[in-house]
């Protein structure tokens, strides 16, 4: 399936989106709600205007997004949640069950084994607030970071234990880990750790985009990541020449 082909075949979901902004169906006046979430990154822009002053937002609060969402027909989010305490993550999770609404987490993988207390308390924040998956991007961007073979050897060898020491975590707590493809493993090299790790808690949270960048064709990514989805990155992607 190419690209064209793709977007034909998404064109009902398309109009739908469409549909979903206005938050009302086309033959009635009844709201129109997508089983599509909305990741916190989509608001980067916002969230930048909102650090330096420029804009006043509250969308950087897990439940104000939520809510947000909610607003504008999604189905719910994936959302870094941070450490909150359990007053403030009953609340996050009453609201999603209130209105039907998924919750994902979202956080990165310990740095060392001083590192784990942080993501354990993390991830225990994610479960309350009613999220059943995690995900977390690896971290590594393999053609912009680094300029040598041996950098990334190193950062492979990093990610690995990292992942080693995130997996006894979310099998104790019961949630799935989503590893997003993150420009920087090419699919035989993250199928390889999963399979290494072979634990049911750890798959993949799908980004239909960022291969691009390793030059792998988006329909084989998703058919060879799919037996391992948790999550998925929904994006509509091209590649063009520029000048530098």
């Amino acid at each position: 399936m190419n690209r064209r082909q793709f977007l034909l075949s998404t064109a009902g979901g398309l109009m739908a989106s469409v549909v979903v902004r206005s938050g009302f169906s086309a033959r009635s006046a009844t709201p129109i709600r997508s089983k599509l979430g909305i990741d916190d990154f989509s608001y980067h822009v916002r969230s930048r205007a909102q650090r330096a002053g420029q804009i006043t937002s509250r969308l950087g609060d897990p439940l104000e997004f939520l809510k947000h969402c909610h607003a504008i027909g999604a189905g719910g989010m994936q959302c870094d949640i941070g450490h909150r305490d359990e007053t403030y993550t009953g609340q996050l999770r009453a609201y999603a069950e209130a209105h039907d609404l998924f919750v994902e987490g979202s956080t990165s993988l310990p740095r060392d084994r001083a590192d784990v207390e942080r993501f354990e308390a993390r991830v225990r924040t994610a479960q309350r607030a009613g999220a059943t998956v995690v995900r977390v991007p690896i971290g590594g961007r393999r053609y912009e970071q680094f300029d040598k073979a041996e950098q990334f050897r190193a950062f492979a060898d990093r990610s690995w234990r990292s992942i080693q020491l995130a997996e006894p975590v979310v099998a104790r707590h019961r949630i799935r880990l989503a590893i997003e493809n993150h420009k920087d493993f090419r699919v035989p090299e993250m199928l390889g750790m999963l399979q290494r790790l072979d634990s049911e808690y750890v798959g993949v949270c799908v980004d239909t985009g960022n291969s691009f960048a390793l030059l792998e064709d988006p329909m084989d990514v998703v058919q060879a990541y799919a037996p391992w989805a948790y999550s998925v990155h929904l994006k509509d992607m091209a590649v063009c020449e520029y000048e530098d």
